[in-house]
């Protein structure tokens, strides 16, 4: 299925697995509620919002502090280049 071979390329990006899921269900619908997001990626609630913290300090999704709360993926084609390019960035300063 198209999804899990886009879960298995955000892995290698360094994602994981609960991250991947809930940004392929981004990828899919754009804006979500957090409750909706635990629901589709089969992501515990409890965690949604953790794991959504980790997506947005990565530059991948916009949190709206609304009630409810909700989910706003950036656009990919500018943000998946971005955040590749700080990981290969952050490597070459490691060494």
């Amino acid at each position: 299925m198209e999804s899990e071979k886009t879960i298995k390329n955000l892995l290698k990006l360094g994602l994981t697995e609960y991250e991947a899921r809930i940004y392929v269900i981004l990828l899919k619908n754009c804006y979500m509620t957090m409750k909706d997001l635990s629901e589709l990626s089969k992501v515990p609630y409890q965690r949604v919002y953790d794991v959504v913290k980790m997506l947005e300090s990565k530059g991948l999704v916009k949190v709206i502090y609304r009630r409810p709360r909700k989910v706003k993926l950036i656009d990919p084609k500018i943000a998946l280049p971005t955040y590749r390019d700080s990981i290969v960035n952050k490597d070459r300063f490691m060494y």
